[in-house]
């Protein structure tokens, strides 16, 4: 009879156990499990003799109370203790969850409810240690941990070749062969695939996931695929192209999978000889899965998302390309959380049909949270960048040749940040670079450090259009654009600070009338024509901008028989001058007039007017001195 050794960590004599979280054991209906106890500082606990170790289950489902199933004592001066497990004891094969309470006879109660373990049925065999996973773990327990750790099964040991199942990578359908091997992955619970330097592997998409679901390559946990430079590609004309679900490669299970590795490989959508297209026909997808990490992986001419992370968690893609995928590039959709794009490159992904429905290079949906792309790389991709979901964010990176929008929200996006991206755009037409969709709500968005470059062709769209509120642009530059560079909309709590812009654009910043709370500051504006800054807003402050229009002076005459003169200013004015802005001084006696007042402001001039006709000509000089 094989025992599973699991390693558990006591912070005293009488202490709680640890780790807290449920562990998944593998174990045989009759095996026994024999626990390893240590002190925080790694030094072993050895029981006294007064501790009764009690041991409960309870079904899966957590259906019923619990039961004991033995009560027991450790030997004095040992740190061990075991449960011999018993069918008789738990019933059918199944998942159960073991409870362990401690209890020393001197004592007047429980000192502690030890965690939850999960008992799985796997073959029997196994005789290694099982140590606790990183969670909660204390200074003095790091070398401990470090030794432990290296007690895990090694999966690496378990190798598996496409060739010692006849698949030789040739370029001819290997289906058969493939899948034979990949289930004898499945039966030992992992291992890693050494694929043939270069080879072509041509799969149909065969494998049935669940109602409706197919896959060519599926892959189940605990599993590293070393690619070697291979191609994976989905046959021509594929089996179930036209389901509700197809993909080149996909886990095995329908609940998702976890720790797997995939470097060094090409997946091949093959999308030119694929004519039954069903809802989602991905190159790679994975569900529910966590603990994933990409390298190197190179996913082509997918018919629709070259990868789609469904409701996923905890998973890094490193130097990894989309490349000519008809739907989007990297796709982290519904609900996945904590995934960092590092250095991917996307490139002419997203057709005509996905341009205006979400499809994007890297498309971040409205329930993606935590997501990062850093350091990545969009070239001609028709939308490059969308920025849907909560606490996302793109550090770095550059987008250029893109079609329609370097970056734009589809739905709704809060609390997210875009920050060192390069941008340039050449003759894209009227669309924007950065555009938000008022409709979809947006709020609280903040872009910094980016530089925006216009290089060639006309393009008179706006920069950043309808900038949400409560966000910010700050530190950005923006050069030889013929539309407006920032377009503030209908929003609240905006912050334009120490930018650099340069615009033919008549308004390079506009304030819409129904603005409040904005700060435009510290911005160097150029514009070949008008004022700088538009502003229709209510309350906003404007200053310490160089290029704008806020102050002028001069001589304006009332003539002899009139009783008001009209006076323009040098240049356009950027915003109204304020009550109180503009001063007058008589430079003659007012004649027959007693009273003068000024009037009908507005960013290209005033009016003077007297109470009566002067009789003679009356000099006024002016002033408007520049405001906050």
């Amino acid at each position: 009879m094989a025992r599973i050794y699991y390693n558990t960590v006591f912070t005293g004599h009488g202490g709680r156990m640890r780790p807290d979280p449920i562990q998944v054991m593998q174990n045989a209906i009759e095996t026994d499990l024999v626990f390893n106890c240590f002190h925080n500082d790694g030094e072993d606990y050895n029981f006294v003799g007064d501790e009764v170790i009690t041991c409960y289950f309870r079904d899966v489902d957590d259906a019923g109370d619990y039961q004991s199933v033995g009560t027991f004592t450790a030997g004095v001066g040992v740190n061990q203790f075991t449960w011999e497990r018993d069918a008789s004891d738990v019933g059918t094969p199944s998942l159960y969850k073991l409870t362990f309470k401690i209890i020393p006879t001197s004592g007047d109660a429980d000192l502690s409810i030890v965690t939850e373990y999960r008992v799985d049925e796997v073959p029997d065999g196994t005789d290694t240690p099982l140590p606790p996973p990183n969670v909660g773990v204390t200074p003095a327990e790091k070398d401990w941990l470090t030794n432990a750790l290296a007690a895990y099964p090694d999966f690496a040991s378990l190798a598996f070749d496409p060739a010692a199942y006849g698949a030789d990578g040739d370029g001819t359908d290997q289906t058969t062969e493939i899948h034979a091997m990949l289930d004898a992955v499945v039966t030992a619970g992992g291992g890693v695939i050494n694929l043939k330097p270069n080879g072509v592997y041509v799969l149909d998409d065969t494998k049935l996931i669940e109602t409706d679901v197919y896959t060519c390559f599926f892959v189940p946990s605990n599993t590293i695929i070393n690619g070697n430079g291979a191609t994976i590609k989905r046959k021509n004309e594929s089996t179930n192209n036209g389901a509700l679900q197809s993909s080149v490669v996909s886990q095995d299970e329908p609940a998702g999978v976890v720790s797997i590795v995939f470097r060094d490989f090409i997946v091949d959508g093959n999308k030119a000889n694929q004519t039954s297209i069903g809802a989602n026909i991905e190159n790679i997808h994975l569900y529910n899965s966590s603990g994933f990490y990409f390298e190197n992986i190179k996913s082509i001419n997918a018919v629709h998302d070259g990868y789609d992370f469904d409701s996923c968690t905890d998973g890094v893609l490193e130097k990894c390309h989309a490349i000519d995928c008809d739907k989007s590039g990297f796709h982290p959709s519904t609900n996945t959380t904590d995934v960092v794009f590092s250095s991917c490159f996307s490139s002419g992904n997203v057709s005509a049909t996905y341009s205006t429905t979400g499809g994007a290079g890297f498309s971040l949906v409205a329930t993606s949270t935590r997501i990062t792309l850093l350091n990545c790389i969009s070239v001609n991709d028709y939308n490059a960048i969308r920025l849907d979901g909560s606490n996302n964010q793109v550090i770095g990176g550059s987008i250029t040749g893109f079609e329609r929008n370097a970056l734009f929200n589809y739905q709704n996006v809060t609390k997210c940040s875009v920050s060192g991206v390069f941008v340039t755009v050449g003759g894209v037409g009227a669309n924007h670079v950065v555009s938000f969709n008022a409709a979809q709500s947006p709020s609280k968005i903040a872009i910094s450090d980016c530089i925006f470059v216009k290089e060639a062709g006309t393009f008179t769209g706006k920069v950043i259009n309808d900038l949400p509120g409560q966000s910010s642009v700050v530190g950005c530059s923006m050069h030889g654009f013929n539309g407006r560079a920032i377009l503030c909309e209908g929003d609240r709590y905006v912050e334009i600070a120490s930018n650099l812009i340069n615009s033919g654009a008549y308004s390079p910043i506009d304030l819409s009338s129904a603005n409040n709370a904005t700060v435009v500051a510290n911005t160097f504006i150029t514009s070949s024509t008008g004022r700088k800054v538009r502003n229709a807003g209510t309350s906003p402050t404007i200053k310490n901008n160089n290029g704008e229009v806020k102050s002028d002076r001069g001589l304006a005459t009332v003539p002899s028989g009139s009783t008001s003169i009209a006076v323009s200013f040098a240049a356009t004015m950027d915003e109204s001058p304020p009550d109180g802005s503009i001063q007058c001084t008589p430079r003659d006696s007012l004649g027959a007039a007693t009273n003068w007042r000024i009037g009908a402001v507005n960013t290209a001039g005033f009016t003077i007017t007297l109470d009566t006709i002067p009789g003679s000509n009356v000099r006024f000089q002016w002033l408007v001195a520049e405001w906050d």
